[in-house]
């Protein structure tokens, strides 16, 4: 094979391969990019959310007790269109100290009396609310029961409103009310008056407007 001669040109080199200059994102790339960045945020968020709502409702449904108002109820009122519970708040003061008793000056023992009975009817598409208070005061026939307390049967009998929970607890109360308004009661809520506390301070407090100063000795309110 003959040799290359001196004045023969010489193959040339590829040149190095450079890098292409990067192309900026497009708009809708990066419309697109933020909206995904968006949509995780907005997941994590939901997330975060239903968990700490599930802790807390989960919480909450731990510290609820359960009664059976409705046990060995007969001749009851018949059904009708939507729903009807029957909001109780007693006077029970179980877990205050007495410290914390004499600092709101709620006297001695409790009666075991119903300070609060309210009919709540929800309306069959949940759309209206109606709300209607039965003064505590109201003189009602009770129905024919066994003192909770004593144990004597009692047959019945005209008393305040107030006093069938301290004769025969929900199950009477709940009879009372039907058999004086003849509404059919479907559920029973009770709040004592320790939890009632324990939501106004988980509230921040209750903001009391009135027309001019009050103040009683005797109970210690003072609102200027």
């Amino acid at each position: 094979m003959p040799a290359p001669s001196p004045h023969s040109p010489r193959p040339r080199r590829s040149p190095r391969a450079r890098p292409l200059p990067r192309r900026p994102p497009s708009r809708r790339r990066r419309a697109l990019r933020w909206a995904v960045r968006g949509l995780t945020g907005c997941s994590v968020a939901v997330l975060l959310a239903a968990g700490a709502g599930h802790t807390l409702l989960s919480g909450v449904d731990h510290k609820i007790g359960r009664v059976d108002a409705f046990k060995g109820l007969a001749g009851r009122p018949s059904a009708g269109h939507g729903m009807n519970l029957l909001l109780a708040g007693t006077d029970e003061r179980e877990g205050l100290d007495k410290g914390t008793r004499q600092r709101y000056r709620l006297g001695g023992a409790p009666c075991h009396c119903t300070d609060t009975l309210m009919i709540v009817h929800l309306s069959a598409d949940h759309s209206r609310a109606s709300v209607v208070s039965l003064p505590r005061d109201s003189y009602a026939m009770l129905p024919p029961h066994v003192d909770r307390t004593s144990g004597e049967h009692h047959h019945e009998h005209p008393v305040k409103l107030n006093a069938a929970y301290a004769e025969g607890g929900p199950q009477l109360t709940v009879r009372t009310v039907e058999k004086l308004t003849k509404v059919k009661i479907d559920h029973y809520v009770e709040v004592d008056f320790t939890s009632f506390m324990r939501t106004v301070d988980a509230l921040g407090g209750v903001e009391i407007c009135t027309a001019k100063p009050l103040k009683d000795s005797y109970t210690g309110l003072d609102l200027p």
